[in-house]
C-alpha cells in the first residue's frame, strides 16, 4: 500500500503476524515459524523499530538452528548483519556474518556466499578497513560471475544479477567516497555495464 495508508495498517499486520506465528509454534511448523519471524523483522525494520527487528531475526535464526535448517539460519544471520549495519554496529554485524558463513554448507547454499562476502565488505568499510573491503567486493563480484555461468534457472540467474548489481554499486561508492579514486570508480561502472550487456546478449540467444 502507498503511504500514508501503509503506515496505518502496520498494527493490523503485526496482529496478523502474531496470530499466525502462534499457530505455527503450536503446530511445530518450523519453516512457517521462521518465515513469519523473518517477515515480522523486515516489517519492524522498515518501520524503524530496530529493537523488534533484531529480536525477530534472532528468534528466526535460533528456531532454524534448533530445526537443523542451516540455510534458513544463515539467511537470518545475514538479515541481522544488514540490520546491525543500519544501526551502525559493525562489530555485531561482523559476528553475525561469521556465524552465518559457518552455516553455509553445500552447493545450494553456495549461491548465498556472495551476499555474505558483500555484507562482510560493507562491515569492513564501516570499520574503516578500506583495503580489506575493496578486496572483498572484488571477491564477491568474481563469485557472482562464476555462479551466473552455471545458474540452473532463469529465476536464480535474475536473483544473482540483482545481487551482482548491489555489489557493484557498493564497490563504486567505496572507490568514489572512501578511496577518492575516480578512475577506479568509473572502471567499476564500465565493467558492470559490460556484464549487463553480456547477459542481455546471452539471454537473447537462449
Amino acid at each position: 500500500l502507498p503511504e500514508p495508508e501503509r503506515a496505518k495498517r502496520v498494527p493490523e499486520a503485526k496482529r496478523l503476524f502474531a496470530e499466525t506465528l502462534k499457530l505455527a509454534e503450536d503446530e511445530k511448523v518450523f519453516g512457517a515459524e521462521i518465515e513469519l519471524l523473518a517477515q515480522s523483522g523486515q516489517l519492524a525494520a522498515q518501520s524503524g523499530d530496530y529493537v523488534e527487528a533484531e529480536h525477530a531475526f534472532t528468534r528466526a535464526a535460533s528456531v532454524a538452528g534448533i530445526a537443523g535448517l542451516k540455510g534458513l539460519e544463515a539467511d537470518n544471520e545475514l538479515r541481522l548483519a544488514n540490520l546491525y549495519l543500519q544501526m551502525r554496529q559493525p562489530q555485531k554485524a561482523a559476528a553475525s556474518i561469521e556465524q552465518g558463513m559457518r552455516e553455509i554448507d553445500g552447493a545450494e547454499e553456495a549461491y548465498d556466499l556472495p551476499s555474505f562476502i558483500a555484507a562482510e565488505a560493507d562491515t569492513q568499510a564501516a570499520l574503516g578497513k578500506i583495503r580489506a573491503a575493496d578486496a572483498l567486493y572484488g571477491r564477491a563480484t568474481t563469485l557472482v560471475e562464476g555462479l551466473l555461468v552455471n545458474a540452473p534457472s532463469s529465476q536464480l540467474k535474475s536473483s544473482m544479477i540483482s545481487a551482482f548489481s548491489r555489489i557493484y554499486v557498493a564497490h563504486f561508492r567505496l572507490a568514489w567516497d572512501k578511496e577518492r579514486n575516480a578512475v577506479k570508480a568509473f572502471q567499476i561502472i564500465e565493467s558492470a555495464r559490460g556484464r549487463v550487456l553480456l547477459d542481455t546478449i546471452r539471454n537473447g540467444k537462449s
